[in-house]
């Protein structure tokens, strides 16, 4: 692969009409996968929390975490087309609650992973910048046609 992509990370489950919550919204530079992690596993919460993983290239991963299950969806620049990646096997027994931007949204458990397995997958990512084969994908494919991202 070319040049490492430099990667931030905000928490985006508050609104942003206070200072305060802007604050918290604020993207912090993530240095190694350890620290995403860590980042990752402090963010869990009842109920959900959003966080946003961008990189330099326009690349952006919406990622919910909750206690047991969590989502991700990636946004794929330049026209911020979406892709949800799905679980092969649907495991959540009922909808999760997750807080993004202020308001609070049931997802479907279609749309949820086991919590561990979406760090897994985040992590994944951050470094390949690619979901695992294991991962189904829902909306247009990667510019290369693949679940990589080699055309960007």
């Amino acid at each position: 692969m070319g040049q490492q992509s430099v990667w931030q990370l905000a928490d985006v489950s508050s609104s942003v009409d206070s200072a305060e919550n802007n604050a918290r919204q604020q993207y912090i530079p993530v240095a190694s996968k350890r620290q995403l992690e860590a980042s990752l596993r402090m963010a869990i919460t009842r109920i959900g929390t959003t966080l946003n993983l961008r990189s330099d290239d326009g690349l952006e991963l919406v990622i919910g975490l909750s206690t047991h299950f969590g989502w991700l969806v990636l946004q794929l620049p330049p026209k911020r087309i979406r892709q949800h990646p799905r679980p092969q096997q649907i495991t959540a027994p009922e909808p999760c609650l997750f807080r993004g931007e202020g308001i609070v949204s049931e997802v479907l458990p279609e749309d949820l992973f086991p919590v561990e397995e979406i760090i897994l997958i985040v992590l994944y990512f951050f470094e390949n910048k690619a979901f695992p084969d294991s991962v189904l994908i829902e909306g247009p494919p990667y510019p290369s046609g693949k679940s990589g991202l080699s055309g960007l």
